[in-house]
């Protein structure tokens, strides 16, 4: 019978490890967003095409990412929301007047993703495609 006590605390003390390790790659997995990403966006609105650059910049300060963005690096509008899901960012800027959704998901040092806005029954989609600048 004791042998049997020995094997249970063995099978469960192999568990917390096991889940302990996954935790911890879980949480190391999450993409690395701080910095400045600069590249592509590529923007239709109402049936036309048009493309500029986009500058995103974010900051990491222990466990919490704050960013900016757009068109360059003196046009700058804060992002909001953000939230980090693994490789997955999202967040949102508020111009004023629009609510602009972005999506973004990073792999090494490439980030794409698209944001979409709707203002007065017209709607916006823009495909990012962004490097990280050292």
């Amino acid at each position: 019978m004791s042998g049997n006590i020995y094997a249970s605390v063995f099978v469960i003390e192999c568990m917390k490890t096991l889940l302990l390790a996954l935790l911890v790659s879980a949480a190391s997995y999450a993409a690395d967003f701080a910095g400045k990403w600069s590249g592509t966006a590529d923007m239709m609105r109402n049936g036309e095409n048009r493309s500029s650059t986009a500058v995103l910049i974010f900051k990491q300060t222990g466990d919490k990412l704050t960013g900016t963005g757009g068109r360059d690096e003196i046009e700058q509008h804060p992002l909001e929301n953000v939230k980090v899901e693994g490789s997955k960012l999202t967040c949102e800027v508020n111009d004023g007047d629009t609510l602009i959704k972005i999506a973004l998901e990073a792999e090494g040092d490439v980030m794409t993703g698209e944001a979409k806005a709707e203002k007065d029954g017209q709607s916006m989609t823009v495909k990012f495609n962004l490097k990280r600048q050292n």
